[in-house]
């Protein structure tokens, strides 16, 4: 029998068709993912890993640093006025004395009985006057011998003056409060006038001298705030009280003075100080030392996973130390920094990443 084609056969077919196309084009997906995953994978895992955290830069003070000492506020030199001999020592060397304190005594010699001499002339020169001005009131005197009388009223009064300043000289005393650094003389030692009998220096407030290059002298201004660590540990805080106006010619630097206190003494004279003045903020990401690296031609900088999965190294301005970190200024605003496996990859260098989410708080405290 002749076979019959009919449409509800096509219809048939073509559906089997389908069904089996649809059902061989799932199996061969489900055997091609698996494939191209695991091709991915093995890339991946050929990459160097490194871990990131998200660094963002913020304001941070802007601080100049010098090397400077510390130096006396006042440094007076007490010279001998007369001619004597030291007659007492009452204080010793070292020893912080208040203005007026009795630090040498010269011997008087004749000078007290020179100064009573003169003060009992002096009386003799009044009552002389006095007597000379009562009889002119009456005419009993002339003009002219009421005038040698006042004159020799103040010749008497000079002579008291002078006897009386020279007797002053052979008692030295502290013209300000400060500490006595010398005594260049002992008891029995005859001096002369010029001779120096102490030296005496006010070290509250104490100086911390410096120099500030040409480049940086507009950035500092009096009364700008200081941050002073001495080498003997304490770290103080003062202002800047004194900038020179014209340049050391050797060295084309600048003095400039910061005044810190010292009501207690405790500082010396000529201390080594590292000095830090705040020249206003800045914009500087906080950099865990360790996480600093070395480029190929020997410059200090760091490394980050830029938005192609690629190594930049980068460097910027290091600004200064801060406890466990570096501040690091002309860096972008936002980056993935590289703090593990930075020394292992090279610029350029594709890479696969991971956050330290331990490290992230604590590098990023902003």
């Amino acid at each position: 029998m002749p076979f019959k084609f009919h449409r509800s056969h096509l219809v048939s077919a073509l559906v089997s068709v389908v069904a089996v196309a649809w059902i061989a084009s799932g199996q061969l997906q489900s055997a091609e993912v698996p494939a191209q995953d695991k091709t991915t994978e093995t890339k991946d895992a050929r990459l160097p890993h490194v871990e990131v955290v998200a660094s963002r830069s913020g304001n941070q003070s802007n601080i100049l640093e010098l090397f400077g000492r510390t130096e006396a506020e006042k440094t007076v030199e007490i010279s001998a006025e007369i001619e004597s001999r030291v007659a007492e020592r009452p204080v010793d060397k070292g020893s912080f004395v208040r203005k007026g304190d009795v630090i040498l005594r010269l011997a008087t010699e004749d000078r007290k009985a020179r100064y009573e001499e003169a003060k009992a002339a002096l009386e003799m020169a009044r009552v002389t006057h006095d007597a000379a001005s009562r009889l002119a009131q009456k005419n009993f005197r002339s003009p002219v011998s009421l005038a040698e009388a006042k004159a020799e009223l103040e010749a008497a009064k000079a002579a008291v003056a002078a006897a009386e300043l020279e007797l002053s000289h052979t008692t030295i005393r502290a013209p300000s409060d400060g500490i006595l650094d010398a005594i260049p003389v002992e008891i029995g030692e005859v001096v002369s006038p010029g001779t120096v009998l102490a030296r005496l220096i006010d070290l509250n407030p104490t100086l911390v001298v410096g120099h500030i290059a040409e480049k940086d002298r507009t950035a500092v201004s009096v009364g700008d705030t200081a941050n002073v660590h001495l080498v003997t540990g304490p770290t103080l805080t003062g202002r800047v009280r004194y900038i020179a106006r014209v340049a050391d010619p050797q060295t084309r630097s600048f003095r400039v003075e910061v005044e810190i206190p010292n009501d207690d003494g405790r500082i010396s004279e000529g201390l080594t100080a590292d000095l830090g003045i705040m020249v206003g903020t800045i914009q500087a990401h906080r950099i865990p030392r360790a996480a600093l690296t070395l480029s190929d031609e020997g410059q200090i900088g760091v490394k980050i996973v830029a938005d192609d999965g690629t190594i930049r190294f980068l460097s910027g301005e290091f600004l200064r130390e801060d406890g466990s970190d570096v501040l690091v200024a002309g860096l972008p605003e936002s980056m993935n920094l590289v703090v593990d496996g930075q020394e292992t990859v090279l610029d350029g260098q594709p890479v696969k990443a991971s956050t330290s989410v331990a490290r992230l708080s604590a590098d990023n405290a902003f």
